[in-house]
């Protein structure tokens, strides 16, 4: 068994110095909103098929005798057609769509993680455009033969209303359809910005306090453990003392007390948090005074040998002065 005692002069190292601040984990990197996201807004265009038919509303206020202005008469072109209605609804599913995925960044606007946009664009809106250009197509194949019926026959759903240079042409009614789509980054002076970076701000706050509450908890554990170890080796290696019945005696060394004793070089180890080089010599120094022996053996040898308790009650002194308790 190695014998020799360790220095402990050459420096003094408080236990409240190594281990009662002791440094949190670092926050994990955390891109932000506006590192994260871009902002995709779109607007859809429609033709209407309206148009105010000044005549009609002329008569139709002067037979109430009304002001000329205070009624207006509009006309629905293509009244009842179920692909301009088709075309709504196209519209309409793709705004209540992108209203339950994304979150809002302003009117029309939604916030896309960087990662998803080519997915949305394969898989969401361009099946979008493709689809309204189909219908926006079959409703111009439609509206000739509708306008030419009604300019044909004279007949309609308009009536005497109908009059031919009302209708837009097919180049007029195709641009009428017409979609802006606009990508850009987050501005970071975007007000969600500011706000998930609070949000970040607090969550960081409750992180760092966390893990300093448990890492507070880990180092009382090992004052307590480091305590224990050496009051009990402290009692060890007491000499004999006067009992009760006026004999002296030595307190009995239970080999399950030597072996957690044995432990604290593992124990010092395993919970030096901070890596603290000091902590690392105490538990070094302890490793080398019992290196080669074992529990049963270092039990005999605090019973029988006083040299072996003189060593082992001078590192504990030298231990309990290095962490000052």
């Amino acid at each position: 068994m190695n014998t020799e005692t360790t220095n402990t002069n050459e420096s003094v190292l408080t236990l409240s110095e190594s281990t009662s601040t002791p440094t949190p984990l670092p926050l994990p990197a955390v891109k932000t909103l506006a590192d994260s996201f871009a902002i995709f807004s779109y607007t859809l265009h429609r033709y209407g098929g309206q148009k105010t038919d000044q005549q009609a509303s002329d008569e139709v206020t002067a037979a109430k005798n009304a002001d000329r202005n205070s009624a207006k008469v509009v006309k629905h072109l293509f009244a009842g057609n179920p692909i301009l209605k088709a075309v709504i609804s196209l519209d309409g599913a793709l705004t209540n769509k992108m209203r339950a995925t994304y979150p809002p960044a302003g009117r029309s606007e939604y916030f896309i993680h960087m990662p998803e946009i080519i997915k949305f664009q394969r898989d969401t809106f361009n099946p979008f455009l493709i689809e309204r250009e189909r219908l926006v197509t079959e409703f111009i194949e439609s509206a000739k033969v509708t306008i030419d019926g009604y300019a044909f026959t004279g007949k309609g759903p308009l009536g005497d209303m109908f009059n031919r240079d009302d209708y837009p042409t097919e180049a007029q009614i195709r641009a009428a359809f017409s979609v802006d789509v606009f990508l850009a980054p987050v501005p970071t002076n975007h007000w969600l910005v500011k706000h998930a970076e609070d949000a970040a701000a607090v969550m960081g706050e409750m992180y760092t306090q966390g893990m300093n509450k448990r890492l507070n908890e880990i180092t009382d554990f090992v004052k307590r453990k480091i305590i224990e170890s050496l009051d009990w080796a402290a009692k060890a290696c007491a000499e004999k003392e006067m009992g009760e019945d006026g004999k002296l005696k030595r307190k009995n060394i239970h080999e399950s007390s030597v072996q957690a004793f044995m432990g604290l070089t593992d124990l010092l180890r395993k919970l030096n948090i901070n890596n603290d080089n000091k902590i690392e010599a105490i538990a070094a120094s302890f490793e080398a005074l019992l290196a080669g022996t074992t529990a049963p053996a270092l039990a005999e040898s605090l019973k029988s040998d006083p040299l072996m308790r003189e060593v082992i009650r001078d590192q504990v002194n030298a231990v309990r002065e290095m962490l000052d308790f």
